[in-house]
């Protein structure tokens, strides 16, 4: 399948299941609460008051609208292919009073096109659909759109040194399922058979690897062991 077509079957899949989806955010089965912390730290740190916020796969904006309450930016741009899934940013963004744009479009085509630049790029939970070398241009291709002192962020699955796809999967359900303690058993069903479709995560250091040869400045990775999830920040 072509990555462009196979984008499209994600986007259909999280505009048919997001509910789902929702279950797992919900729960934390992602971890979403310490990662996007880790985000908001480094954001503080590394940051200006008025910085420009692009949020790759953005689905419905929850995560970046709580983050955004945090640390406002002055502006926010959010790209996601899932475009009924997009509709619903609008209620978690009301409260941002920055410039904002909202574009249901393949982030990896909207990281080929020319265009603005920002002083933080997010891409979470979405680049381990990818193939490596298309996972490699979009690593360039963010890099290209950063301004000066400005970084990347990429939350996802990460697979530890040396592990398989297939231990990997396995360790990252059995967190999720754990997690849930049953309170969501279709959901993590549902979330099961995409994981074992279209997932295909990296090892960490393979993310920094990209990040040097892709001429970031210097790369920070934290990998959670338990749980098969990953931050990288890549700065320009």
């Amino acid at each position: 399948m072509a990555s462009g077509q196979k984008s499209q079957v994600i986007g259909n899949f999280f505009d048919s299941r997001w509910n789902a989806y929702r279950d797992f955010l919900n729960l934390d089965l992602l971890n979403h609460k310490t990662l996007f912390q880790q985000l908001a730290t480094h954001i503080q740190a590394h940051l200006p008051k008025d910085y420009s916020f692009l949020d790759l796969a953005c689905g419905d904006c929850e995560p970046a609208g709580k983050l955004l309450k945090i640390h406002p930016a002055k502006s926010y741009v959010g790209v996601d292919i899932a475009a009924e899934v997009l509709k619903l940013s609008f209620t978690n963004l009301k409260h941002f009073l920055g410039k904002k744009n909202l574009i249901p479009l393949d982030f990896t085509l909207y990281l080929e096109e020319p265009g603005e630049s920002f002083d933080l790029i997010l891409l979470s939970y979405s680049l381990h659909h990818l193939k490596t070398e298309d996972k490699r241009r979009c690593i360039e291709n963010a890099r290209k759109k950063l301004n000066p002192g400005g970084f990347l962020a990429i939350i996802d699955g990460m697979r530890l040194d040396g592990q398989s796809r297939e231990d990997w999967l396995n360790l990252c359900y059995n967190y999720m399922e754990n997690k849930s303690e049953g309170k969501c058993p279709e959901s993590c069903k549902i979330v099961k058979a995409h994981m074992i479709e279209a997932d295909i995560p990296e090892e960490g250091r393979e993310y920094l690897r990209m990040a040097k040869e892709a001429g970031y400045s210097k790369a920070e990775l934290s990998l959670e062991e338990a749980s098969g999830l990953g931050i990288l920040f890549a700065h320009a």
